[in-house]
């Protein structure tokens, strides 16, 4: 099996700031051990750029470099073995859309040897969907085919949609977009049992405070489908925790909601930025005078059919006895 993953797209759908804010936020989670050494020698500026909420100049160069993942990570109670996946070269590289339909040498060395193939996607440039990713879905037909005809290690392809605080088209629509171009190639990839995803993240943060959103959900997804699961195996595009609910920017006027609808008012989860905010759970109502919540008619008189509270031993109306 390979031992790489391939971090392609367009230039500036967000692969640099996702990059950063996978070290960031897989560090701090404890799935990846940095090795300074290794990092790109940009990354300081990249972090400052990010923290100060300013955009981070376009790369000019490919980088490869190590994300040394432990040989055990854990998401939400489901746990992934890596084995010989533990050590994994992330690749990274801009492509057009000609470098996809063409497959061309930078094509071909990106997805050369790789387990798993990013995409990264920007649906942020309008707010009619079909413009937002025209151009950017299209070629990849060419290029998905060209990679499992070559790529025996190839088991995951993941359609990543950025800068999610950035646009209000939600991901149920995002993905029954892809699927229209996407169908025919969609249902080969699982013929050929390559699990394709389609995902979303927001590398800055609903804010623009450098606060990852959904990023250990993308890694856990492609570990997930590398590695070994012990437990359950966590459908990321089902978990609610993982469907963005609300933002900082006024959402454009024909925007549509994208809370879920909740069964009951208790069962309803609340969230704040895309993450689930734990709720208080409401007090129990006082007992009123007596001792009792409310009034509970449980008791019958048997001689005159009076309902009376509950705890008398003798009817309210006629006296006799409960």
């Amino acid at each position: 099996m390979g031992k790489t993953i391939s971090f392609i797209g367009n230039p500036g759908t967000g692969k640099t700031t996702f990059l950063v804010a996978s070290i960031h936020r897989l560090s701090e989670i404890g799935w990846i051990k940095i090795n300074l050494k290794k990092l790109p020698k940009d990354y300081g500026l990249w972090v400052d750029a990010l923290i100060s909420g300013e955009a981070i100049p376009p790369t000019v160069k490919d980088y490869e470099y190590p994300l040394e993942f432990n040989r055990t990570v854990t998401y939400k109670g489901s746990t992934i073995k890596l084995g010989r996946f533990f050590g994994v070269t992330m690749k990274v590289r801009d492509l057009r859309g000609e470098d996809y339909r063409r497959t061309t040498k930078a094509f071909k060395d990106s997805v050369s040897g790789a387990s798993a193939v990013l995409v990264t996607i920007d649906a942020s440039r309008s707010i009619d969907l079909g413009e937002a990713l025209g151009g950017q879905i299209q070629p990849l037909i060419d290029g998905i085919r060209y990679m499992v005809e070559t790529q025996s290690s190839l088991k995951y392809i993941g359609l990543i949609f950025t800068k999610r605080s950035f646009h209000n088209h939600t991901i149920s629509d995002i993905r029954e977009w892809v699927h229209i171009p996407l169908g025919p190639i969609i249902r080969y990839l699982k013929e050929e049992e390559i699990e394709f995803r389609v995902l979303e993240v927001d590398s800055r943060g609903a804010e623009n405070k450098f606060n990852p959103w959904g990023i250990e959900a993308v890694y856990y997804d492609v570990l997930s489908t590398l590695g070994k699961v012990t437990g359950t195996k966590i459908d990321v595009t089902m978990d609610p925790d993982n469907i963005w609910i609300d933002t900082s920017i006024t959402p454009p006027i024909d925007a549509k909601p994208q809370t879920p609808e909740p069964q009951t008012e208790e069962q309803a989860p609340v969230y704040k930025l895309g993450y689930r905010v734990k709720q208080k759970k409401s007090p129990k109502p006082k007992p009123k005078e007596g001792g009792q919540v409310g009034v509970m008619y449980l008791v019958i008189c048997p001689s005159c059919g009076y309902k009376n509270p509950q705890g008398l031993t003798k009817c309210k109306n006629c006296g006799g006895p409960l």
